[in-house]
């Protein structure tokens, strides 16, 4: 896709060689004018093949072949300025020199020269390239494009909180919830979704799983989905992380985990969620780990009747077929999903019909039409839409929806289809941080520079916008609303990694037979009835193997600019790495190898730009014991990667030693409770001067602070409570998220720092400070101590502590009279003493509070705190007996959330839902989380009947 090199090798020349004052790369005179030509005719390129394709009478012939010269141009020059780019910082970390000083100075003045002449060529071929593009379509439409468009924001500024919408699909919701709950079976019982892909089953069992009433009734709930990617250690691993967030599974055998899963399920009632499977095997492999239990239930979605089937065999199963929606259920849905900035013309009610009656009552095709429509407003736009759609239009409706996708991403503007492309480096089923993703996206230039904001505010407009195009589904929200994870339909992914393939843009290397990407391109070559199947028309034992895109053609990899590893039995002899033309490296799966690294072979990533060797769901990924040989990469903007002993501090300096450019670095460890050897990490971590984000996990890592001022700074875990003093803060004046840890062993005997760090004070300088995260290693009191309320950060959005120990007097009515607070987690130990006393006019803005672990036995509130509340979520609070009466008439008030505390909570909460109701307040739920038995008393019990 052309969209890809254009848009990032603007943004990179953009940084690079055009920003006043800020440009790494200070180029002569005659040079610079020569990039500022390259940069204005790259702009030319990628608004002329916009233009080009909205252009009636231009067919698809026509526009692939413009594309496709365009995109292998493109691909050329990118390689070019970077090769470029790489040569002068090797030679600059050669020389120990920084760039923001003229190049003759760095390279010496032959090599400025070669420079320079690389460049004019550069910039040459592209004049020359574009004036062939002009001659061979003589087009005054778009020729006379002399201004470069920008690229645009995202057109819609909305609240991030859409919520499952089961229009369409109510009675079903409400039949299986009074299945789970108020029909129980004696030994459990096993639910099975079936439908075609995209009919919604995933949304459904989503709804059922997330239900208040649901989550009350059951004592464990758990999610997996299985997708035709098999990866059983990842759906046991799944299965125990839902049920225990930071369980270890490291070491552990598939029988080892699948026994580990029965005993925690043993003797609960539990709700197992198994998303997507295709195979009987699978499903036999898992049964064994779900022990019979009274009331417990399986919930299983599948495309294949004979999956269905095969789950529900026994007496007290049941089998939920889901069908297509009939015209009004359709226009319904198709309603809720619009999202237009203007009222909508009189017309749309016809036109509107006839583009839902082209979905044929599939869910999803019908919610992507939605997105599709809601960038339009003008009448002349819908028409012209709704006969695209026509001339599209199928018997089929598998191939019906495929082409409204088709439809929906062609529709797409530049940026937004790379970004939606390099979604396609994620695995089928997989939860995808929406930090993590966007920073991927900063990294690869895809998201502008704009003068106003940051660059991570544009990325998530960026993500909203496929939202509200139904391209993207939220998936999980963080506590003040805003999405925290996303997920792709598998259709929709599957249309993703083809177009990517195609364009030579991504290789995904998986040792399943079942890949995504193959299993779509495979459509021409296998007929019509395998791609039914696929969608789930057909019962098939067993879908006919496709060929490999990646392994059978060293070239795949060798030439592809995001390589995807979901497999770690990876042979050398499959890919061409010296010759990499590789941009983005990213290895999802969870063994301890990374065959490429530790391959003795000389390694060429010199214009790499993403290394990410993490899992996206567990934060674990594989060990780097090579990463030294990586040295050579100069231009890498994202690196995330696990930190084991035989790599060390000194392996991360000489990755670190020769780059510049780091973005984003995040550093974990791979061994449980290993601390001590290597917690120590250099100091050329600051060596970047656009290091935006550093993440050290689990505070096992220390860095001291930089030397500089680092402007660019937004997030920072962990800086030690000790450097908390004027001068460090000053140097991350831009700072929006911070953690502070407070390591007790170096705090002295009287608890008197040596400093003026301790109290925290400085914290005041921090303007644009929003999140902020305090732990301790030890819960002691009188360690540590809040400055006034005029001492802390204006802007602070969020606050956490954990095992601060503070007095709740003082303390507490510091953050309570915090301006703009939203989220309060106050979690073990993080207060100590029996009372909690009231603030006058507190909490105005706060949304979301959490307790945990706390000493509490008295909670006083006036009428006027918590105004705004909508959440509470109270965990292990042992001795409180009462919420504050006042929480009974907080209209905002959602739900109150609880998990193993006092009995008599649970009575005060049913009491203000009474309060509630009265005032008309019903969509207030109570959320019991609290299981019959802990694991403990389960293994205790178990143990006296055998005695017995």
């Amino acid at each position: 896709m052309a969209c890809v090199p254009l848009t990032s090798l603007m943004n990179t020349i953009h940084f690079e060689f055009l920003q006043p004052c800020r440009a790494p790369v200070i180029l002569a005179e005659d040079t610079a004018h020569l990039v500022s030509s390259l940069h204005h005719n790259l702009g030319f390129l990628l608004t002329f093949l916009e233009e080009f394709q909205k252009k009636p009478g231009n067919d698809d012939a026509a526009i692939k072949d413009l594309e496709a010269k365009i995109r292998d141009f493109a691909f050329l020059a990118e390689d070019e300025v970077e090769s470029n780019l790489a040569k002068i910082y090797m030679e600059a970390a050669d020389k120990e020199m920084t760039l923001f000083q003229n190049l003759q100075q760095v390279l010496g003045e032959d090599a400025e020269m070669i420079l320079f002449q690389n460049l004019r060529q550069v910039a040459e071929k592209t004049q020359n390239f574009v004036n062939g593009i002009k001659r061979e379509y003589n087009d005054s439409a778009v020729q006379d494009l002399t201004k470069v468009q920008a690229l645009p924001l995202s057109s819609h500024e909305w609240i991030s909180k859409i919520e499952d919408r089961m229009i369409g699909r109510r009675r079903e919701l409400k039949t299986i919830k009074n299945q789970l709950i108020h029909q129980p079976s004696k030994e459990g019982k096993v639910i099975s979704i079936l439908g075609m892909g995209g009919i919604g089953k995933t949304t459904l069992a989503k709804s059922v799983y997330e239900d208040p009433s649901v989550l009350s009734y059951f004592d464990l709930r758990a999610w997996t989905t299985v997708s035709q990617e098999v990866n059983m250690r990842q759906i046991l691993c799944s299965l125990l992380w839902s049920i225990q967030r930071g369980m270890n599974t490291e070491g552990s055998t598939l029988d080892e985990l699948a026994h580990k899963l029965r005993q925690r399920l043993m003797g609960m009632r539990y709700l197992i969620v198994v998303d997507d499977v295709w195979e009987t095997n699978v499903w036999d492999y898992l049964t064994r780990c779900f022990p019979k239990s009274y009331g417990s239930v399986v919930l299983v979605t599948s495309r294949l009747r004979e999956i269905a089937d095969y789950t529900t065999s026994g007496a007290s199963n049941l089998l939920h077929d889901l069908h297509f929606l009939n015209s009004d259920k359709s226009w319904d849905l198709f309603c809720s999903h619009i999202f237009l900035k203007q009222p909508l013309h009189s017309k749309f009610n016809t036109i509107g019909r006839n583009i839902v009656g082209k979905c044929g009552g599939l869910p999803l095709a019908i919610v992507v039409a939605a997105g599709l429509v809601s960038q339009f407003s003008k009448v002349e736009e819908l028409e012209k839409l709704e006969k695209e759609m026509s001339y599209l239009a199928s018997t089929d409706i598998g191939e019906q929806c495929s082409r409204i996708l088709i439809v929906s991403y062609n529709h797409l503007p530049p940026h937004l289809k790379a970004c939606f492309l390099y979604l396609g480096v994620f695995s089928a089923g997989s939860e995808i941080p929406i930090k993590k993703l966007v920073r991927l996206w900063i990294a690869e230039g895809f998201v502008k520079l704009v003068s106003d904001k940051e660059l991570e505010e544009v990325g998530v407009g960026y993500l909203h916008d496929l939202i509200s195009r139904s391209l993207v589904q939220i998936d999980k929200l963080k506590c003040d609303g805003q999405i925290k994870t996303c997920r792709m339909h598998d259709l929709l992914l599957g249309l993703c990694v083809r177009q990517a393939t195609n364009e030579k843009l991504l290789c995904v290397e998986d040792n399943n037979s079942f890949d995504m990407c193959n299993i779509i391109s495979s459509k021409k070559a296998s007929g019509i009835w395998d791609w039914l199947t696929w969608l789930g028309f057909k019962s098939s034992s067993k879908l006919p193997k496709p060929f490999d895109m990646c392994s059978n053609s060293k070239k795949a990899c060798g030439t592809c600019r995001w390589l995807s590893f979901r497999s770690s039995n990876l042979k050398s002899e499959h890919f061409d790495f010296c010759n990499s033309k590789a941009r983005s490296i990213l290895c999802l799966h969870k063994d301890e190898i990374m065959p490429m690294v530790n391959d003795p072979k000389p390694l060429n990533f010199s214009l790499l730009i993403v290394l990410d060797l993490t899992s996206p769901l567990y934060n674990k990924g594989v060990h780097l014991s090579a990463l030294d040989h990586l040295s050579n990469i100069v231009l890498l903007r994202y690196l995330a990667f696990e930190m084991d002993r035989s790599l060390g501090s000194e392996g991360l300096k000489n990755l670190l030693s020769k780059n510049k450019k780091l973005q984003t670095l995040i550093v974990s460890h791979s061994a449980p409770h290993w601390q001590v050897h290597c917690s120590h990490l250099p100091s050329t971590i600051w060596g970047s001067p656009q290091l935006r984000h550093l993440e050290l996990r689990q505070n096992f890592f220390k860095v001291e602070p930089p030397g500089i001022v680092k402007e660019d700074l937004q997030v920072w875990y962990w800086l030690s409570i000790f450097h908390c003093t004027r001068e460090v803060i000053s140097r991350i004046p831009n700072v929006k998220t911070l953690g502070i840890f407070c390591e007790d062993r170096l705090i002295p005997d009287d608890g008197v720092p040596s400093n003026d760090a301790f109290n925290l004070k400085n914290l005041c300088y921090l303007n644009h400070l929003e999140v902020l995260t305090i732990e301790a290693e030890y819960a002691i009191p009188k360690r540590m101590s809040l400055p006034s309320i005029d001492a802390l950060p204006c802007n602070l959005r969020k606050l956490k502590l954990s095992r601060a120990y503070l007095p709740w007097k003082d303390n507490i009515s510091t953050i309570a009279l915090l301006p703009r607070l939203e989220v309060l987690k106050l979690k073990m130990d993080a207060f100590y003493g029996p009372e909690w006393e009231p603030t006058e006019g507190g909490f105005r803005r706060l949304k979301f509070l959490q307790l945990e672990n706390t000493q509490l036995e008295i909670w006083n509130a006036f009428d006027d705190e918590f105004p705004i509340l909508e959440r509470l979520a109270l965990k292990y609070c042992k001795r409180l007996k009462e919420i504050p009466s006042s929480f009974s008439t907080i209209n905002s008030l959602q739900s109150i959330d609880f998990e193993s505390c006092n009995p008599a909570l649970l009575t005060c909460t049913e009491n203000i839902q009474e309060v509630q109701v009265n005032y008309g307040y019903d969509i207030f739920a109570v959320i019991d989380r609290t299981p019959q038995y802990t694991f403990e008393q389960r293994m205790s019990n178990r143990g006296k009947a055998a005695l017995d």
